[in-house]
């Protein structure tokens, strides 16, 4: 066939292959339930997916990516399972988590204290190449290494180890020694 075909719906194929570009319009569906598509899937403006899209190789995605449900990255590589590139054209935070805490672990079972939106819960090593700003709280057993402290106030009891020794020569005990 050549040119321009219509015909009444709906049609029932068992396949159909496009060798060129095609305007599918309406409803893509199956009765199995599984669609297929194997070369590049391009979309532009505006997809909704009602169900499950299982991405086997890579998949690019270069707009945004707005998820109403669960990203479940079920992912056994060697290199990063979410890769987040925003170029040196990015103004925005490359990743924003709100409206719980962040959990980062296998089991959340160990996670006692933050259980709130804007903690973070680590349950292995927390290793930070750069600057902690902030006050730090710590109840327990609390190790801080070879730490330059501004200021340290301690309640209740401590063991302190170690050399104990100020720069500017003031050492303060404001309570009994």
């Amino acid at each position: 066939m050549t040119g321009v075909q219509t015909c009444a719906l709906p049609i029932s194929f068992s396949t159909i292959t496009v060798t060129s570009t095609s305007d599918l319009q309406g409803t893509i569906s199956s009765s199995t339930g599984d669609v297929t598509i194997g070369d590049t899937l391009s979309v532009t403006g505006a997809a909704t997916l009602a169900s499950t899209l299982g991405v086997t190789g890579a998949a690019t995605l270069s707009g945004g990516l707005d998820l109403d449900s669960n990203l479940d990255l079920d992912y056994t590589g060697t290199s990063a399972a979410l890769d987040v590139d925003q170029g040196s054209s990015g103004t925005g935070p490359a990743a924003k988590f709100s409206g719980a805490e962040v959990v980062i672990a296998e089991s959340t079972a160990g996670n006692t204290n933050a259980t709130e939106a804007g903690e973070l819960y680590v349950q292995g090593d927390l290793e930070v190449d750069g600057t902690i700003y902030g006050d730090i709280t710590a109840t327990g057993s609390t190790s801080l290494g070879a730490t330059t402290l501004a200021s340290l106030i301690v309640t209740g009891t401590s063991d302190l180890q170690g050399n104990i020794s100020s720069s500017t020569g003031n050492f303060t005990v404001a309570d009994t020694f």
